[in-house]
């Protein structure tokens, strides 16, 4: 966190991953994906023609409504 706000990024909220199914079911909420930062580029981005920097540290869940 520290490295993080010596660039004024400051870090709010983070999760171990394997936790992250757990939390989202606190919420009434079904985790179907989470995916890493490689696996975001090559899906989401890439095919938009977008160029975005993901941190290593980043991940995109995907949840649905239970």
């Amino acid at each position: 966190m520290r490295y993080l706000e010596k660039y004024g990024i400051i870090w709010h909220f983070g999760l171990d991953p394997l936790e992250v199914a757990d939390f989202l079911r606190h919420f009434k909420l079904k985790l179907i994906e989470d995916v890493g930062p490689s696996y975001y580029q090559e899906k989401f981005l890439k095919p938009l023609g977008r160029r975005l920097d993901v941190s290593e540290i980043e991940r995109t869940a995907y949840a649905t409504v239970i």
